[in-house]
């Protein structure tokens, strides 16, 4: 079968748009240039706002397209750098609901599953591919308790249970300007042009670090 990349994005938790979907969106219907050489497939989907319906709607999508490696996108409002995930916790524990209207307390993405799973995917080699690029970058040891941190952590153990070869790293976008224009006044953004850069740039570096 032919190798392939799953690039997953959120659709937004609200009325507005969320800056993960836009840019995931963004190069699926306009490839960057440096994407045109990349010799595996490449596969995209916006993920369901609602925690009762991500393991289902993610997990058929993996086995549909049976990825060597994902790369997993959402928005983090406040943090002023592209940010990759080391770690994805069994926890879900809302401090506001998801798009569906549900607000987890301390409760368990996978039932006796463990606790947590490291990245399986160099996040610290793709970091320093982006900030060779000139954009601000960094490792991150905290994907919060909301979806994001739910995706990573179901699709490490879908790779550690199913498919140990998969590789899986979340990736924490900014926000774009015209979010914080409408909602999040003064906090940190970054330009949809850049974001497509960076995303261009953390998967031709899986490509390079995970697909043989």
């Amino acid at each position: 079968m032919e190798d392939c990349i799953l690039i997953t994005a959120f659709e937004p938790n609200d009325d507005g748009i969320n800056a993960s979907q836009v840019v995931v969106e963004s190069l699926a219907s306009h490839l960057s240039s440096p994407l045109h050489s990349v010799k595996c497939k490449l596969t995209w989907m916006t993920l369901p706002g609602d925690t009762n319906a991500l393991q289902d709607a993610l997990y058929r999508k993996i086995t549909e397209c049976e990825p060597d490696a994902c790369l997993l996108v959402g928005q983090a409002a406040g943090r002023s750098k592209v940010t990759f995930e080391r770690i994805a916790t069994n926890l879900r524990d809302f401090m506001v609901p998801d798009r569906a209207g549900n607000l987890e307390s301390a409760s368990p993405i996978i039932h006796n599953g463990p606790a947590a799973y490291f990245s399986n995917v160099d996040v610290s080699s793709i970091s320093c591919a982006l900030r060779e690029r000139g954009i601000p970058c960094a490792p991150s040891n905290y994907a919060g308790n909301h979806l994001c941190n739910q995706a990573l952590y179901l699709t490490l153990h879908y790779a550690n249970t199913k498919s140990q070869q998969m590789g899986a790293v979340f990736m924490h976008v900014p926000l774009l300007p015209e979010q914080v224009e409408a909602r999040w006044i003064d906090q940190p953004t970054m330009q949809l042009s850049t974001l497509r850069d960076a995303v261009t740039t953390a998967i031709l570096a899986i490509e390079r670090l995970h697909i043989r």
